[in-house]
């Protein structure tokens, strides 16, 4: 079999590749319904790594060579997939993070899911296992076959083939739970038609929140200086239960 050279693995085991605006688990069709479905990855890996930055424009090279001939150069009139992240980090037109500086970006696409195999090679096929990896963030090996194009422009783009996962990185998407979006808005709900906004003392939804924190605590010391945050105005506005509680709490750490 002829060696196709302009395919190429990025990233190694050493220095493995990193994913970012991963979206190749599941492919996505064209909005205006025109052409096939395809996913997308684009892989950082660092400049400063002179051989895999010569690896992966000799693919480009090939692929470029394959289909303009001698005449086809890197850079100039043709496009390429492989774009400097610090440019791209700087310029407004793009929504590139600082993980791209000093790192080289190669843009790919994909018009079938990849396939994925783990460190020893097998493969992947669980799909919570799936969703776990195969996130923008995480370090990789991309296999990648470049190809040239020639139609509204011209120039090399980069086919995503398959990956082998390397580690877990922090992921790049900007995604958050929602524990961590909302927890300074978390109320209990059984006290959302409590609220005293009076602004001279504590709540009573803040008193009983406290009250909480205290009840919780096994030091005295330590439950004294919570109970200490207590507004007596605050607390004459409870109602007798309330007030019931407050009091067995105050007997039973303090005396």
């Amino acid at each position: 079999m002829a060696q196709n050279n302009a395919k190429v693995i990025v990233g190694t085991n050493k220095n493995p590749g990193r994913s970012t605006f991963m979206f190749c688990r599941v492919l996505k069709e064209p909005e205006d319904g025109e052409g096939s479905a395809k996913g997308k990855c684009a892989i950082l890996f660092p400049k400063s790594d002179k051989k895999m930055t010569k690896k992966v424009n000799d693919a480009i090279l090939a692929a470029g060579k394959k289909k303009f001939g001698d005449k086809f150069k890197l850079g100039g009139k043709y496009l390429s997939p492989l774009r400097c992240g610090t440019e791209m980090f700087e310029d407004e037109d793009y929504t590139v993070g600082e993980e791209a500086k000093g790192m080289w970006m190669l843009s790919t696409s994909c018009y079938k899911v990849p396939q994925l195999v783990d460190k020893s090679g097998q493969r992947v096929i669980d799909p919570e296992e799936l969703e776990e990896m195969m996130v923008s963030g995480n370090y990789f090996l991309f296999s990648v076959t470049m190809k040239g194009f020639d139609n509204e422009s011209k120039g090399v783009r980069a086919e995503l083939n398959n990956l082998m996962f390397q580690k877990t990185g922090e992921r790049l998407d900007g995604s958050a739970s929602a524990e961590s979006d909302f927890g300074d808005y978390a109320t209990d709900s059984d006290d959302d038609d409590d609220d005293d906004d009076d602004d001279d003392g504590i709540t009573k939804k803040e008193l009983q929140s406290l009250y909480k924190e205290a009840v919780a605590e096994t030091s005295k010391k330590k439950a004294k200086k919570v109970l200490a945050k207590f507004d007596v105005e605050a607390i004459k506005e409870l109602d007798e239960d309330e007030y019931d509680d407050v009091a067995k709490a105050l007997n039973k750490l303090i005396g």
